[in-house]
């Protein structure tokens, strides 16, 4: 059985590219994140960041993975600053395993670069959660096989 977070808000937001004209250059908002009806028909890249702690109680026998479905301009996801995948523009959702690099706090960030001249949707405009449950049995093997390897010297 599974458990879901949801990582709605605030967000905050900084550009990383020099942000249109007029507008500031970091703030804050909650999901959903419009980036035609928030900055308009431009171009640019925007780092996304949620703070959250580290869930409690986790056993040994759970892992947390993070969820972002509606990503419009895919670039990067990173977890404390490490990067756990790049995405494709055309890829709108990811599913990352985070458990390894949980610390007590932890900071999110979505990346998303967007080209203007692309007419399809941008930003995040759908939910972001953690999501907690059992280890897949392919990582039960592994850790298995692991202590076994580790037994046996």
């Amino acid at each position: 059985m599974t458990h879901q977070i949801q990582l709605r808000g605030p967000w905050e937001f900084e550009w990383l590219t020099p942000p249109p004209d007029g507008q500031a250059a970091a703030g804050r908002f909650t999901l959903p994140l419009d980036w035609q009806a928030r900055w308009g028909e431009v171009s640019g890249i925007l780092a996304c960041h949620r703070w959250f702690h580290r869930p409690t109680n986790l056993d040994e026998n759970e892992e947390v993975w993070v969820v972002a479905e509606g990503l419009g301009g895919g670039r990067r996801v990173l977890l404390n600053g490490e990067t756990l995948a790049d995405v494709a523009d055309d890829q709108s959702s990811v599913r990352l395993n985070v458990t390894a690099g949980l610390r007590i706090r932890n900071r999110l960030t979505l990346e998303l670069a967007v080209d203007a001249s692309t007419p399809a949707p941008a930003g995040i405009t759908g939910p972001v959660w953690l999501e907690i449950g059992p280890k897949s049995a392919d990582a039960a093997d592994q850790a298995a096989s692991a202590e076994g390897s580790q037994t046996a010297e």
